[in-house]
């Protein structure tokens, strides 16, 4: 197996990131190659394992990465109003943004089977890792709210499942009215908002 300095292994790690990133965003994990991959940085395949075990270990890196940066987006988002709606309805907005400007992120909500294929190379542990990683400020925002009693009291799995529905209508646009989307969107935001603030909360 090819050896390598420090500094090639960092160039090289970057490069494989950064072509990994553009190459899972757009064609997806199954039909992304290593020689795609080690293209762009200038290794040939054997060298590739001197980085990472398998393609789908680059792609959990890369999602362990864009959790820690959308996190802290979300969590500043939901944590910055004082209202409980509004709180509520800035992490979806923010959640709505990511998906427009993040394709990997995108990609990853859109396509379950991408996560079962890190499942099956990775294994459980793995997947589930990178699975809490990606839903953590929803899930931490839900248990901080709860026991605040600013939103319902409800199985916080029924709750997640609620603010993931907020998502549907995104990843499925070009299925919408184009003049109705972005009123579409305002008004489930605000009905779920609403929906999940508990009573209290609002008086």
């Amino acid at each position: 197996m090819p050896s390598f300095s420090s500094a090639e292994r960092e160039r090289i790690t970057a490069r494989l990131r950064a072509a990994g990133a553009e190459l899972f965003a757009r064609q997806g994990l199954r039909k992304t190659t290593l020689e795609d991959l080690t293209g762009p940085a200038g290794i040939s395949k054997a060298g590739f394992y001197s980085f990472f075990d398998s393609k789908e270990a680059l792609f959990l890196d890369l999602m362990l990465e864009q959790a820690g940066e959308i996190g802290s987006r979300l969590t500043a988002a939901a944590t910055g109003p004082s209202d409980t709606r509004e709180g509520i309805a800035a992490l979806l907005r923010e959640i709505l943004t990511v998906l427009e400007t993040n394709p990997l992120y995108r990609r990853l909500l859109a396509n379950p089977e991408e996560m079962r294929a890190v499942q099956a190379r990775m294994g459980d542990a793995e997947a589930d890792r990178a699975s809490r990683a990606l839903l953590r400020p929803l899930t931490d925002f839900i248990a901080s709210a709860q026991s605040e009693g600013r939103i319902v009291d409800a199985e916080p799995g029924a709750v997640l499942g609620v603010l993931r529905t907020a998502l549907l209508p995104a990843l499925h646009r070009d299925e919408l009215a184009p003049d109705t989307y972005a009123a579409t969107m305002d008004l489930l935001i605000r009905t779920i908002a609403v929906g999940l603030t508990a009573p209290e909360a609002t008086s």
